[in-house]
């Protein structure tokens, strides 16, 4: 299987709709395989959701919880998933997502690219950390350094924009360290790295990112973006790769999607609406439809 895509819902049906709309009409690519896994979702979107994605030409399945158990097991059985799926790349993708146009066909492009080719993975969107020097210069590399010990990474390297030439125009990439939940994954060489560390890198990044053990488990998107750039680096020494020329993950802007829950994915911020965000990318283009 080349390409896996692996949705979270919960709740938020108009957004959840705007997702599904925005993934298939504003761009060409097409995965072999859609998961849809809901999280005991208050109200039934099973039939609407189904609907909408085999009316796109995907083969689905739909897979829901009785109750509201925590995004840290949901996205445990989405790793659980793909690693059965075995694809080339998986898209784990929360349903509070918008996609502008050929964001993700250029996602495909980078990936295809010589320098996609030792990519664990891209962001899910352009987040605004990304602009913020004292998320780049102070909280990432200490938070790095307190779950592993160490900052391995080549810092100079990161949070650096350079153009880049895909079908569809020119875009700018840059190298970055963290990402939010949603991810576009080399699910492959993820799997080849899991494989040289383990069994550390079970509990030291998939366990950890998935909040194993707690009552009420959420994803940890810090550790499962920054976790997957320390494995990386630890893995590129053993490839020889030149960690001056390339990272873990890359950022695309314009922003490839904006993130509309204002929370995440089991939470509700108050005094904020379904649709609103506090966390809106920079880069992500109000003309997200025609772009």
């Amino acid at each position: 299987m080349d390409l896996l895509y692996i949705i979270y819902t919960y709740n938020r049906p108009k957004v959840l709709q705007e997702c599904i709309r925005t993934l298939f009409s504003n761009n060409d690519l097409r995965p072999n395989r859609i998961v849809f896994i809901d999280d005991g979702s208050e109200k039934a979107l099973k039939d609407a959701l189904v609907r909408d994605a085999i009316n796109a030409g995907n083969e689905v399945d739909f897979l829901s919880f009785g109750r509201n158990i925590g995004y840290g097991r949901v996205a445990e059985m989405g790793f659980a998933l793909a690693d059965m799926f075995n694809p080339r790349y998986c898209f784990f993708i929360e349903s509070d997502y918008i996609f502008r146009k050929h964001g993700l066909d250029e996602v495909h492009d980078v990936f295809q690219s010589e320098l996609g080719r030792n990519l664990a993975g891209i962001a899910g969107y352009s987040h605004p950390d990304f602009f913020d020097p004292g998320c780049i210069n102070s909280r990432y590399p200490r938070e790095l350094a307190g779950l592993y010990g160490r900052d391995n990474l080549n810092r100079s390297l990161l949070f650096k924009p350079f153009p880049f030439k895909t079908r569809f125009g020119e875009i700018r990439l840059q190298y970055v360290s963290n990402s939010c939940g949603t991810m576009y994954l080399n699910w492959r060489l993820i799997s080849q790295m899991r494989a040289a560390f383990y069994p550390r890198m079970e509990t030291d990044w998939l366990q950890r990112a998935c909040d194993k053990g707690a009552q009420f488990p959420l994803l940890n998107d810090g550790v499962m973006s920054s976790g997957l750039s320390y494995y990386w680096a630890e893995y590129a020494k053993l490839q020889g790769w030149d960690t001056s020329r390339s990272a873990a993950l890359i950022d695309v802007m314009p922003s490839i999607a904006n993130h509309l829950s204002a929370g995440g994915l089991n939470t509700k911020l108050p005094n904020l609406e379904e649709g609103q965000t506090i966390v809106g990318s920079p880069s992500f283009p109000a003309n997200y439809n025609e772009y």
